[in-house]
Order: structure tokens, then C-alpha cells, then sequence
């Protein structure tokens, strides 16, 4: 493609708009997840950030990871404060009601117990695929104290495939994630910042199934699998 005079300063222009777009919806976006109170999506997020700027140092992506992380621990602080000490039960408040979350509810350490359990008893076979339900039900320490998912998908998957079914995933994401960045390293400068955006995405998903089960939901891992075909 040959640039004149007269298109070099549009081509330009509409870069320079596109960047400000682009800067418009990840502020927006980080607003939203603040409002949604999810506080492993905001701590799996930070995490990816920074192995992001281990990896790749970058001045713009440093600049705006600093106030994202920030912001992430002054509202992490805060709700454990607000649950733990200032609040004894559920406010009427919607929002409020979202950011109360005391260390006495939080029983995810029993699930993942309850998965160890389970993969102890059948390490090789695993007790099936989509069994968790049981194996929580059969280990809890108290009634109505089990769930669906071990809230740890690589634990969730060892403990119903067994340690070759885990392992494999394990090491299928992990070579996903180090094809990404192989293929981001080789982009041009200015396709490369933007697929940067890409790259903490797949990192915080990936890091956020290690304390959540939004992989259980089949369209949010399907996702995550399209970035890898998009970059």
C-alpha cells in the first residue's frame, strides 16, 4: 500500500481515534468489573497485568496497570474490611449486599479439600466427568456445605479424569498460552498492542479458573479457546 501526502495524515487520524476508543471501552470495562464486586475476577485480572509486564514490559500497559492495581487493592481492602469487621450480616443494599463477603462464608478451601478427597481415593481413573456434585456431597463436613464445582477447574478436572485427564489439560492451556505470546512477539508494532489487550485477557481467565468456574460455562471457555484463533 502506497501513502501520499494527503492519506498519511487521515491513516493517522483514524489510528489515533481508534486508540482512544479502544482506552474509552477498557475504562468502561474496568468500571464494570468493579460494579459487579467479583472479587477473583478483579484479583485474577491484576495478576495477569502484572505477569503481562514481567513478560513484555510495556510504558503504556505500566502506566495503566499502576492505577488498575491501585484501585484493585484499595476495593479488595475495603470489602474484607466492610465483611469482617464493620458489617455482621447482609445489607439490604444491592450492591452492599454483593460486597459482603465475610471469611465465614467463604468455603471454597472445603471444596478444594473435598476435590483432594475425591482424586485421592481414584488418582488414575478419576471418579468421571461431572461428578464433583458427588464427591463434594460425599466428603462436606456439614449439611448443604457441597456444590457443584470444586471452584479450581484444573483440580476439578484431576480429581473426575485422574492425573493423565488433568495433566493433559494442564499442559494444553499451557501450550496455548506460550503459542499466544510466541505469536504476539512476532506482530507488527502496531498490531501488536492491541492484540497485548488479548493476551491479559487469556491470562486472567486462565488465572481466574483457578479460584472460580467460569470455565464450566461452556460459552465463556469457548471464547477463551476463539482468542487463540484470532491471534
Amino acid at each position: 500500500m502506497i501513502f501520499t501526502c494527503r492519506t498519511f495524515p487521515n491513516w493517522v487520524f483514524q489510528l489515533k481515534k481508534l486508540r482512544i476508543i479502544a482506552l474509552t471501552a477498557t475504562v468502561l470495562f474496568f468500571i464494570f468489573l468493579i460494579i459487579s464486586a467479583g472479587l477473583g475476577a478483579i484479583l485474577s485480572l491484576s495478576l495477569a497485568i502484572f505477569i503481562f509486564l514481567i513478560l513484555k514490559p510495556n510504558p503504556s500497559w505500566t502506566k495503566l496497570g499502576i492505577v488498575w492495581g491501585i484501585t484493585a487493592i484499595f476495593f479488595i481492602l475495603a470489602s474484607f474490611v466492610y465483611s469482617n469487621f464493620f458489617t455482621i450480616s447482609k445489607n439490604d443494599n444491592k450492591y452492599l449486599s454483593d460486597f459482603y463477603k465475610p471469611l465465614k462464608n467463604e468455603l471454597r478451601f472445603d471444596y478444594v479439600r473435598q476435590a483432594i478427597i475425591g482424586f485421592s481415593h481414584s488418582p488414575i481413573f478419576g471418579t468421571g466427568l461431572d461428578t464433583f456434585r458427588y464427591v463434594s456431597k460425599m466428603y462436606q463436613d456439614e449439611p448443604f456445605n457441597w456444590s457443584w464445582y470444586t471452584h479450581n477447574h484444573y483440580l476439578q478436572l484431576f480429581t473426575e479424569t485422574g492425573f493423565f485427564g488433568g495433566l493433559l489439560f494442564f499442559v494444553l492451556i499451557m501450550t496455548l498460552l506460550i503459542s499466544v505470546f510466541r505469536k504476539v512477539n512476532h506482530q507488527s508494532s502496531i498490531i501488536n498492542h492491541q492484540f497485548h489487550g488479548l493476551l491479559i485477557a487469556v491470562l486472567a481467565s486462565t488465572i481466574n479458573s483457578l479460584v472460580d468456574y467460569n470455565w464450566q460455562f461452556l460459552s465463556i471457555f469457548l471464547i477463551f479457546s476463539q482468542m487463540f484463533m484470532v491471534v
